[in-house]
């Protein structure tokens, strides 16, 4: 299925960056898991451009919505930038009313779809390498595929990531605000058709009707810790970013370990806007044009 898309690009340019086309055409992909489970995964990129050699490949975090990081995935496509996003693959759907027993951001579900659709880009476009933009919980879920195939990976931009030492105490103390705060900005990104309305309220009431849940399960993810894990991918051959956002309430980074800034490629505050967590989101633009002179002063 292809679906036309014009983004907002007017007054965003940068010297060396051209809008190849305003036009951008979304693909959407299914493949599956050994196991069997799903995976949709979809495809942005400039009616009429070349395809990249190495593409962007989107993954999201725990409240991850895949329509909701569209916008920053059409900008790096009008800028002439292949760009993949997987869709989360949860356990269930986002309902308030979970059975009580069933993480939904399993963490061997994820990686396992973000297996299955790397593969299936290889399989059916060609994609032999991606440029991995991981968010928030996804810093942990990519580190599966980063360690067992390497070769698929040309490079790791962690942005806003779990992981990188950060004090699990200060993360629980910043989830109301995270969710006061970040959370209507996210579903303020998604594009309002009734299909992602619905799944835009399904999160919210899952948020505010679950609220210890959604303390134990970001306290389960913020065990984490990826910092080891960098060499041992570096040595793969796979270059690593490290970007923070200057505001982000639920992953601070003053509080992120100093030897993150040493361990990575490259390390960045990201300053735009009010820049919190959900700065993929509300700063979509502005961070794609980032992402771009990220790769490129990795490749160089």
């Amino acid at each position: 299925m292809a679906e036309a898309i014009t983004p907002e690009v007017a007054g965003v340019h940068k010297p060396d960056l051209r809008v190849v086309s305003s036009e951008v055409i979304r693909t959407d992909h299914t493949t599956y898991t050994p196991e069997g489970a799903r995976v949709h995964y979809r495809k942005y990129a400039a009616s009429g451009a070349h395809e990249t050699e190495a593409p962007f490949f989107v993954v999201s975090g725990f409240a991850g919505i895949a329509e909701a990081y569209g916008p920053m995935c059409e900008t790096l496509a009008a800028l002439g930038e292949e760009a993949y996003i997987i869709d989360p693959v949860r356990a269930q759907p986002w309902k308030h009313e979970l059975r009580p027993g069933q993480i939904i951001t399993a963490h061997r579900l994820a990686s396992r779809g973000i297996r299955a659709a790397l593969t299936d880009m290889r399989e059916s476009h060609g994609v032999e390498q991606a440029h991995a933009i991981v968010h928030s919980k996804a810093g942990r879920d990519i580190m599966w595929t980063a360690h067992h195939m390497p070769e698929y990976l040309s490079s790791i931009t962690f942005l806003g990531s779990v992981g990188l030492g950060h004090n699990m105490s200060t993360i629980i103390a910043g989830v109301p605000s995270f969710i006061a705060e970040d959370v209507p900005s996210l579903v303020r990104g998604i594009p309002q058709d009734a299909r992602n309305l619905d799944n835009a309220l399904d999160l919210v009431k899952y948020f505010v009707h679950r609220p210890h849940r959604v303390l134990a399960e970001i306290a389960l993810i913020a065990r984490a810790d990826i910092r080891a894990s960098l060499p041992l991918i570096q040595a793969n051959g796979i270059k690593t970013a490290v970007v923070e956002f200057a505001n982000d309430r639920l992953l601070p980074p003053e509080h992120t370990t100093r030897d993150i800034q040493e361990l990575a490629d490259y390390y960045g505050i990201f300053q735009g806007g009010p820049a919190g967590h959900g700065a993929p989101i509300d700063q979509a633009v502005a961070l794609a044009h980032e992402l771009i002179t990220i790769r490129d002063t990795l490749t160089s």
